[in-house]
């Protein structure tokens, strides 16, 4: 079976058409024959750490990318990637577009590269959206191609990440959707909101340039698409945070035979369960056999105590790592999660957090020195702007925020010190140790070095745009 894997910058959730505000008539077509993830989330809500657990089964901090790529983070090793792995099964592996995972795309070990460019963050010579389509040109005409060999190919968006396109002419301000809730409603939020969504649409085009070619190559029936992200939008309180709306993602996955009947799936899934089931689709090459009987699963009285069972307690190892997703498409609901986990450590500055996230309840800590949000790890916007002016940058944040996602979905409460939540946070925070321990999760011991030769701002930056720094040690403050 091949395997298409189409990926975006900063698209969050906005990915599933059913969650946007404008038509996404690609997407619509492609998720009717899919399967929908509503309950996905990144291992991390900043752009090369989230890649590279998907594209390595680990987590940032187990494979090394604990900070961006383009500022001299690296992974441990390159032959962890998927690329070689599914090199050594057999497959063709092509890269088109964006990888962010490493300095230089010839280091991850694709044997076809599609589009030569390595620089596309700095803008000098590239306008996003035109770049995309461009690929996505470059995509429909190897799909084109004569096939000996079932191939793994990796399509890389830079819609949906800053700069956003103008909008269209046709529409007016009147006619500009609100920002999320996170972001003050003003006229510049909204403009801003209404570029996000006009790349959106640029993704949408190049999803349907892709499936007409896979449909004219008839290839349909013999090739995996998976549509996704790596996290949330770059707008504040969203990307680089730990919230839902922060390292939550849209995944939409397609497998011939499984997972094509347009049906949505509401189970925990980490993005770091891609790795082993592609792995699996790749060694098997085709998916049979019928799906099981569902069986039941915990009882919402379980969930709202938040009460575990012994069975629960030995898994918590086995959910420290990915595991493949086509059991559960099967039908097999009890190998589906019971808790996510996420991370953060570098982004513009050091500012490490963990969190374990069940299906109701969400513990995060902050492990790092400062008490307010830090600006360089806020994408510049409008939203930015009306937010640092408000004095969002001054307001002290708490070192752990236990939230109960059932009377709180926007988790702006914190029941840590709420005594009648004390075993639901002991629950919470012994799964978290337990996963951070499970991984070797240095945090766990005291701050996380930082890579010689990696770049940061400084921490009393007010943008990742102002002059950076390189040091052999970083000492975090």
């Amino acid at each position: 079976m091949n395997i298409i894997y189409f990926h975006t910058h900063d698209s969050g959730r906005f990915l599933d058409p059913a969650n946007s505000p404008r038509s996404l008539p690609n997407l619509e077509r492609f998720s009717a024959a899919a399967v929908t993830f509503r309950n996905a989330f990144s291992a991390a809500p900043t752009c090369s750490p989230s890649r590279s657990a998907l594209l390595t089964g680990q987590y940032p901090h187990e494979n090394g990318m604990v900070g961006l790529a383009h500022r001299g983070f690296h992974l441990h090793q390159d032959a962890q990637h998927i690329a070689g792995s599914l090199s050594r099964v057999g497959m063709e592996t092509v890269l088109c577009g964006v990888q962010h995972v490493a300095g230089d795309k010839s280091e991850l070990g694709y044997e076809r590269v599609l589009d030569a460019r390595q620089d596309y963050f700095s803008r000098k010579d590239v306008v996003p959206h035109e770049w995309d389509m461009d690929n996505a040109s470059r995509v429909a005409q190897f799909v084109g191609e004569p096939h000996d060999r079932p191939f793994f190919l990796s399509y890389g968006l830079l819609s949906t990440h800053r700069p956003f396109p103008q909008p269209p002419a046709e529409r007016s301000q009147r006619m500009y959707a609100p920002p999320p809730w996170e972001v003050p409603d003003t006229p510049n939020t909204r403009a801003d909101m209404e570029g996000f969504l006009t790349s959106l649409q640029v993704v949408d085009r190049a999803l349907g340039v892709v499936l007409d070619a896979v449909i004219e190559a008839g290839l349909w029936e013999s090739t995996a698409i998976v549509v996704t992200t790596d996290h949330g939008p770059p707008f504040p309180e969203m990307k680089n945070t730990l919230r839902d709306a922060g390292f939550g993602v849209s995944l939409i996955m397609r497998i011939p035979g499984l997972a094509d009947d347009g049906s949505v799936e509401h189970s925990l899934v980490s993005q770091i369960d891609l790795y082993p089931t592609l792995r699996e689709l790749a060694e098997t090459r085709e998916v049979t056999g019928a799906a099981p009987e569902k069986p039941k699963s915990a009882t919402d009285a379980e969930e709202a105590s938040g009460a575990t069972s012994a069975a629960d307690t030995a898994r918590w190892d086995h959910e420290s790592i990915g595991r493949s997703l086509l059991p559960l498409l099967h039908g097999d609901y009890g190998s589906a999660r019971t808790a996510v986990y996420g991370e953060t450590n570098y982004h513009a500055v050091y500012e490490p957090a963990r969190t374990v996230r069940t299906n109701r309840y969400k513990l995060t800590r902050r492990y790092g020195t400062e008490s307010t949000p830090l600006p360089a790890n806020v994408d510049d916007s409008p939203g930015k702007d009306v937010m640092r002016k408000a004095g969002y940058f001054r307001i002290p944040r708490a070192r752990e925020k236990l939230v109960d996602l059932g009377l709180d979905p926007g988790e702006c409460r914190n029941f840590v010190w709420d005594p009648s939540y004390a075993e639901i946070y002991k629950q919470l925070a012994r799964r978290l140790d337990t996963w951070m321990q499970h991984s070797r999760d240095p945090l766990f011991t005291g701050p996380m070095p930082r890579p010689a030769g990696s770049v940061l701002n400084k921490r009393d930056a007010s943008s990742a745009e102002e002059p950076t720094y390189e040091a052999e040690h970083d000492t975090h403050e």
